[in-house]
């Protein structure tokens, strides 16, 4: 083999070394993707959970608030006459 043909060689085997490299580069770069929106995602259901709890609690205190309008808008009925009565008397 003449120098010249290993000379192409070493180029060729260069380029595909070069070639493997730009790969796993790429392909590094994807994983550091990968976490980012893992660790991203993973921020988000936590976060999820916490706005859940949130509604939660906020729609049995309405429930609770809902309850007591109806329970003195009843007790009014009874209420206001006997004020009234009170202050005629």
């Amino acid at each position: 083999m003449s120098s010249n043909s290993h000379e192409q060689r070493f180029d060729r085997i260069d380029a595909k070394l070069d070639d493997l490299n730009k790969a796993v580069i790429l392909l590094a770069r994807i994983e550091e993707r990968l976490v980012a929106q893992s660790e991203l995602s993973q921020r988000l259901g936590r976060r999820q959970e916490v706005m859940e709890k949130r509604i939660s609690r906020l729609e049995l205190s309405r429930a609770k608030f809902a309850g007591a309008v109806m329970v003195l808008g009843g007790l009014s009925t009874y209420i206001g006459p006997l004020i009234e009565k009170l202050f005629r008397g």
